[in-house]
């Protein structure tokens, strides 16, 4: 990031494509392409930026969301880096690293930070991606402590996407108990449950009518 004219490698190519490699994954780069026009002339460039692709996740796998920039409820915010939200909310709403105490919701907050999912009837699907293990996923137990907000027309889902950016190539493995809004443990066998190869975790957070939350550590 923040190239600098001048700084940086020169690679020199004669064929019209060039594989870098020694890259670092989930990283910015930025870049220049140049044609040489003769012995010490440059044509001109601009910067342009890459993002390298993440690296598999490995098992065991623990993540408690501590090490990321967390904001509170109707704040912008990201989710852990690899990890992916599918959302079609304001962005202040969408799927983001959040922390208690809370100002705002403080009771359907788990304690320290965690990932928080709004929903509402107009954005009532949401999902966020687990990173991708290069993995099989059968047989690997799943663990996390959350706390929803209680209403009768949510459902908390844990399945796998076949396709991160197709919401209806979601499956259901587990559906999550929302009775109240007590922090609660949940924990889960995938043995034997014919997961693709490929296939990515994900949590789905459905509610048609009105406002609710749920956040997991």
């Amino acid at each position: 990031a923040d190239f600098v004219h001048g700084s940086g490698s020169m690679v020199y190519a004669t064929q019209p494509s060039l594989e870098l490699t020694d890259l670092t994954a989930n990283s910015h780069y930025d870049f220049r392409v140049y044609s040489m026009c003769g012995e010490n002339e440059l044509s001109d460039s601009v910067v342009a930026r890459i993002q390298t692709p993440c690296a598999t996740a490995q098992l065991p796998y623990h993540e408690d969301f501590e090490a990321y920039p967390a904001t509170s409820y109707g704040v912008a915010g990201t989710v852990p880096p690899c990890w992916t939200a599918i959302s079609n909310a304001s962005v202040q709403y969408a799927p983001h690293v959040t922390y208690a105490p809370n100002a705002s919701y403080e009771q359907y907050v788990c304690h320290g930070q965690s990932l928080q999912m709004t929903s509402g009837s107009s954005y009532p699907r949401n999902f966020v991606v687990l990173p991708w293990f290069d993995s099989d996923l059968n047989g690997t137990e799943i663990s996390f402590s959350y706390k929803v907000q209680y209403i009768a027309s949510a459902v908390l889902t844990l399945g796998y996407l076949t396709n991160v950016t197709d919401p209806n190539s979601f499956v259901v493995l587990e559906t999550i108990p929302t009775v109240d809004a007590n922090l609660r443990d949940f924990s889960t066998s995938l043995y034997n449950r014919s997961i693709p190869r490929n296939a990515r975790l994900a949590f789905q957070w459905y509610n048609s009518f009105a406002w609710g939350s749920f956040s997991a550590s």
